[in-house]
């Protein structure tokens, strides 16, 4: 294998490429800017259907093809990641396993969700494992420094056993809730988390982005606000106004602002390096698919209530 994997883009959108040059945006803020900013890594070709989208990544990419079959037969990829819209995961799949050769591809990263099917979902994961693929889904706050900080805290069991998780979101279900639902999922496995624990996920109908979540626990609480801007961590101590009472005081929290595409992409190259190893990213097809489990049938029981 080269000194960098070779990595080709199917996907010159949004989050392909076009959200790099979002001035706003905290960077890498794309699959193209993770993977051009990875030690590990290098961006030698790119496919989209559409033309204007093609024109526009030539100069960042030095082969763009116009589709995934022209760009899987005339390039040696080492890894290959999907970002289109979430109807051409799994075909775009597919045909990169139709082309698949173990020799020189180690592994697939797919933009969440994996799929709007769960049996498609569970195929793509099975396909990878039989074929010893390392699969990753982007799924990126399972890569955010700041929650796994958070999760830390908590699954320790320095602030006690887990009393409530709430997690709120603004947007659609698929796309959006997916995110705090993974989150969910993750912090279930949480060494204190228990059968006592209740949880609650809320969509909620804001103009304006929403993603938070609070974590009430025995001797502290945990909030997460402002989409990770503004995290405040507390601890119970003795009460300064009331005998006999204990109140919450915050504690320090240093928060880090590297984007979780770099940590993602820097998991996941780690993991193709080491595949002989049995390195799992920390958000695989299991990861994926579960996340996506839950999340249609959250969006099952809103149709059912708004018939």
């Amino acid at each position: 294998m080269q000194d960098k994997l070779r990595v080709g883009i199917i996907g010159l959108g949004r989050m392909g490429i076009q959200f790099e040059f979002d001035k706003l945006r905290t960077k890498p803020a794309s699959h193209w800017g993770a993977f051009s900013n990875c030690d590990h890594t290098t961006v030698v070709a790119g496919c989209d259907v559409d033309k204007e989208k093609r024109d526009s990544a030539r100069e960042h990419i030095p082969s763009v093809y116009d589709s995934v079959e022209r760009m899987m037969k005339s390039e040696d990829l080492n890894i290959v990641t999907i970002a289109t819209p979430v109807d051409d995961h799994y075909k775009s799949f597919r045909i990169i396993l139709d082309y698949w050769d173990s020799n020189i591809m180690k592994g697939i990263l797919v933009e969440k969700p994996m799929s709007r099917s769960l049996a498609q979902a569970r195929d793509m994961a099975a396909m990878a494992k039989g074929r010893g693929i390392v699969l990753a889904v982007n799924l990126t706050r399972r890569w955010d420094l700041n929650i796994m900080n958070i999760f830390n805290i908590v699954n320790s069991g320095e602030l006690g056993e887990i009393l409530a998780f709430h997690g709120r979101y603004s947007g659609d279900v698929l796309n959006d809730g997916i995110h705090m639902i993974d989150l969910h999922n993750w912090f279930k496995t949480a060494k204190t988390w228990t059968q006592r624990t209740t949880a609650r996920v809320t969509q909620i109908p804001s103009r304006f982005l929403l993603f938070e979540f609070d974590i009430l626990m025995i001797n502290g609480r945990i909030i997460f606000k402002e989409n990770g801007v503004n995290i405040q961590v507390f601890e119970a101590k003795e009460s300064s106004q009331y005998t006999g009472y204990s109140e919450l005081v915050e504690k320090p929290f240093t928060r880090s602002d590297l984007s979780p595409l770099l940590t993602m992409v820097f998991d996941f190259a780690n993991c193709v390096i080491g595949a002989g190893e049995n390195r799992e990213p920390k958000c695989g097809g299991k990861e994926g698919c579960d996340a996506l489990r839950e999340t249609l049938r959250v969006i099952r029981r809103i149709r059912s209530q708004n018939p």
